[in-house]
């Protein structure tokens, strides 16, 4: 299985790591200050599995 963690998936590049991904690997980690409700449903469509973390690193 393989789960990719991306950090900062609510905007810029970690939102465009996000979309890339969700088709790509078994699973994805999310950490990010917001949860988008597209992140669930991106995953949802590809059938993966999903952790999403809501965390403010700064």
């Amino acid at each position: 299985m393989k789960l990719v963690i991306i950090t900062g998936t609510s905007a810029g590049l970690g939102q465009s790591f996000f979309r890339q991904m969700s088709s790509r690997c078994d699973g994805l980690m999310s950490i990010s200050r917001r949860i988008l409700p597209e992140q669930k449903v991106l995953a949802k469509e590809n059938g993966k599995e999903l952790f999403l973390l809501q965390r403010d690193f700064t």
